[in-house]
């Protein structure tokens, strides 16, 4: 019956876009607007457009320069490094640098052990990666969603890339103000980056699971 079947169609035509994945899910929602029934925005990063025109322009100049391919330290500082860099400043981490990801030590251990994870971007990467942030924190952007699309942020509370918190907040206020009907967010207190990995990702889930199935 089509009362049965309707839960898991909605869970097959959900979207949930984490870190670098939230500044593409935006695009893909307003590319195929009347597919997704439900967005979940997570660990998203709320930057300043003037931060970001600046970092493009310098990527492109490095890229002229040093060809795309080339591993700038002045970029890898600017941007990946910068998390864990004002987290150590704010004495909120002490240890190794993938501490400002979760509080989970067994993971901050695979993350900080791997041979695939935390390779340098290439210039042309980050040039992307600016590029994708510039479109999904972009006002204008966002008022191109669908006004009746029910979406949730989810983001740590101690998290750099939302500016602990407030970013979230202020992204869910002016969406609010700007008519979208259903919008909510949940910021996990101490929870950092990756809400998903984090100690108390079982309650993390089980809210994700509720907004998909309400």
């Amino acid at each position: 019956p089509r009362s049965t079947l309707f839960p898991y169609t909605t869970l097959f035509r959900s979207l949930l876009g984490h870190s670098m994945g939230s500044f593409l899910s935006p695009l893909l929602v307003r590319t195929v607007p009347d597919f997704y029934k439900k967005v979940v925005f997570s660990g998203a990063t709320i930057a300043s457009g003037f931060m970001i025109n600046v970092g493009i322009v310098l990527a492109r100049l490095i890229r002229i320069f040093k060809g795309p391919k080339h591993v700038s330290p002045l970029l890898q500082t600017m941007l990946i490094d910068s998390s864990h860099t004002r987290m150590r400043k704010d004495k909120l981490i002490s240890g190794i640098n993938e501490e400002w990801l979760t509080k989970d030590k067994t993971i901050q251990d695979y993350y900080h052990n791997s041979q695939m994870c935390g390779q340098p971007f290439t210039v042309s990467a980050n040039l992307a990666l600016l590029t994708w942030l510039k479109d999904a924190n972009s006002h204008k952007n966002l008022l191109k969603l669908p006004k009746g699309l029910p979406i949730l942020f989810i983001s740590g509370m101690c998290d750099p890339l939302s500016n602990y918190g407030a970013g979230i907040r202020a992204t869910h206020a002016f969406l609010q103000k700007s008519g979208f009907t259903d919008v909510s967010m949940i910021l996990y207190e101490s929870d950092r980056h990756e809400v998903l990995n984090e100690t108390d990702r079982e309650k993390v889930y089980q809210d994700v699971l509720n907004f998909f199935e309400k």
